[in-house]
């Protein structure tokens, strides 16, 4: 069973998780069910409205069904998450900020400099940009943080998407 339809059965079992599983939303994007995974993150959002990376992987989900600037215009408005390099990647991803000023957390705390590298690999795949996203990736999956793991599921999602991508 894939890991998408293992959320789906625990959802099945209890429903009160749906709002709450951020994590079924990345497996439903990796198993390019899009639309679902866009009323994942949106469903997420609404019970959690700070958090800003159920609104990137919205977007991201949404860009593969339309189109970047598309799923620009639907992005979702999220509160101040208490992480700048979060804030500074939804600036980026709604347009409002240029790639370089994600690109400065290269010389940040461990954690910075994953998550920049993270989205900016992301991002680079939603446009299309494989050679982009690949780098951006490896840079993510070899970096301190990166290869530490610390229990961060993110850092599982970045060596899972870098496999994915290599094939």
């Amino acid at each position: 069973m894939g890991s998408a339809a293992a959320f789906d059965a625990a959802v099945q079992l209890e429903p009160r998780l749906a709002a709450y599983s951020w994590q079924r939303g990345i497996s439903l994007y990796y198993a390019r069910r899009y639309a679902e995974g866009a009323a994942q993150f949106r469903a997420d959002v609404a019970a959690n409205p700070n958090d800003t990376e159920e609104a990137l992987w919205c977007l991201l989900c949404e860009a593969q069904l339309l189109s970047l600037d598309e799923a620009r215009s639907r992005m979702l408005v999220v509160g101040q998450d208490s992480r700048a390099v979060l804030r500074t990647a939804y600036d980026v991803y709604a347009g409002k900020a240029p790639l370089s000023v994600m690109r400065a957390y290269a010389s940040g705390s461990p954690r910075d400099v994953f998550y920049a590298a993270l989205y900016e690999g992301l991002l680079a795949d939603a446009t299309g940009d494989a050679e982009a996203s690949r780098a951006a990736i490896a840079r993510a999956c070899e970096s301190e943080y990166g290869l530490r793991g610390s229990g961060d599921y993110m850092t599982a999602v970045a060596r899972t998407h870098r496999r994915l991508r290599e094939v």
